[in-house]
């Protein structure tokens, strides 16, 4: 069995996985129970365990998948979201009040990622909603997405379905060979991000 966990930093579900795989080794000792701490989050995950269930599928061995998980895989999961209110931001406490009042009168919309630790952190900012969304697809060419080597992209978002759209047709026009999936956004990064998050998710250079 291999758990592939949630980032850390965001969720208990890893240490929580941990646990139980440590008592069921002890239960079935003959049974081989992997737990990786992916450092994704979000549909980043989900990426994740498509490509290692494409690896699977095409019998790669329990360890091996493991292996290209943690070492090439995991690493490389690009996570890219910006926010329609910076209120939830603010409550997180990933900004401050002051930098929260400013930006909303400007119409500041930052942009953010899972860092290589898999922490949510915020890395830049854009003018308007509009060009926060194609600044997601922007850094796509930036961090390494090449569709002849993994075309899947997922884009997905928080009771944004209009703003999901205008992003999968962005990367679709700028990337032919894209495979682009629009997804709901999960319960953890939807709560640290709140409504009106949007998000792209891809393979690309290390984080």
């Amino acid at each position: 069995m291999l758990f592939l966990g949630f980032s850390s930093l965001l969720s208990s579900t890893v240490a929580t996985a941990a646990l139980a795989a440590e008592e069921l080794r002890n239960r079935y000792p003959q049974r081989q129970i992997l737990v990786i701490d992916t450092r994704c989050a979000s549909a980043g995950e989900g990426l994740l365990v498509l490509l290692a269930a494409r690896r699977r599928d095409q019998g790669e061995s329990l360890e091996a998948v493991a292996d290209w998980v943690r070492t090439t895989a995991a690493p490389c999961i690009q996570h890219w979201f910006t926010v329609d209110s910076l209120g939830h931001l603010h409550r997180g406490g990933r900004l401050s009040a002051a930098s929260a009042l400013v930006g909303s009168a400007l119409s500041i919309k930052p942009i953010l990622t899972v860092s290589p630790e898999g922490a949510l952190i915020p890395v830049g900012r854009a003018r308007g909603r509009r060009a926060s969304l194609l600044a997601l697809v922007d850094r796509m060419a930036e961090n390494g997405f090449d569709p002849g080597h993994c075309p899947d992209v997922i884009v997905s978002h928080a009771d944004a379905t209009k703003d999901a759209a205008l992003l999968a047709e962005t990367v679709k026009r700028r990337y032919p060979a894209a495979a682009v999936t629009v997804l709901p956004l999960g319960a953890v990064i939807g709560s640290h991000a709140g409504p009106g998050t949007a998000s792209v998710f891809f393979l690309g250079s290390r984080r």
